[in-house]
């Protein structure tokens, strides 16, 4: 058992540099853009927001360990496939609004009238990746809800460290930096444009 958790922590910490830094950035930026904060305090809402997304890992690993059975991941996809859609539009409104100025534009959103970093984890946490169905596969082999559970809540700590980094330096950047703006707003676009095709095709 020791080997499981050690394998979802090392997982989630190797796997946050080497792929969450390039594909969950957008939502450090979607986070840090909406909980408006200077310095360092806008690690307060990056925090809350990883712990969202641990919450959501920790249950999922809680249903896999106690179903022991792979075969449940099927039930995800449904679920997953219309949150990364959700996703990609909340990525491109949210572009939009920064760019033209336009304060109402998320206001029909789901995501955007969801005013916690917390809660906003938890909903982002059923996102879609390879790096994820790693994590799950290996809380699979976990027997029973409480070892799937910290399976999967130690996958989630490993990966909030690259986030985290992030979330400082991104927010540091964008602080000294003028010009740097234009570009997270670019990503922010280009990486809904992206979310949104990959839940079509799931």
């Amino acid at each position: 058992m020791i080997e499981i958790f050690a394998s979802s922590f090392l997982i989630g910490l190797i796997g946050s540099f080497a792929h969450c830094a390039g594909m969950c950035y957008p939502f450090v930026l979607f986070i840090s853009s909406k909980y408006k904060a200077v310095g360092y305090a806008i690690m307060i809402p990056q925090v809350k927001y990883n712990l969202g997304r641990i919450t959501t890992y920790t249950a999922l690993g809680a249903l896999l360990g106690s179903l022991t059975g792979i075969p449940a991941l099927n039930g995800l996809l449904l679920l997953q496939k219309g949150l990364t859609i959700l996703a990609g539009l909340v990525l491109i409104l949210l572009a939009l609004k920064l760019s033209l100025h336009l304060p109402a534009l998320l206001n029909f959103n789901l995501i955007s009238k969801v005013n916690s970093p917390y809660l906003t984890g938890v909903v982002l946490g059923f996102l879609p990746c390879g790096l994820l169905m790693g994590g799950l596969i290996t809380s699979a082999m976990a027997k029973g809800a409480l070892a799937g559970g910290a399976s999967m809540f130690l996958f989630g700590a490993g990966t909030s460290a690259a986030l985290l980094i992030m979330a400082l330096t991104g927010g540091l950047i964008e602080r000294y930096i003028p010009w740097a703006k234009h570009v997270f707003r670019f990503i922010l676009l280009v990486s809904g444009i992206i979310l949104i095709y990959r839940g079509i095709m799931l």
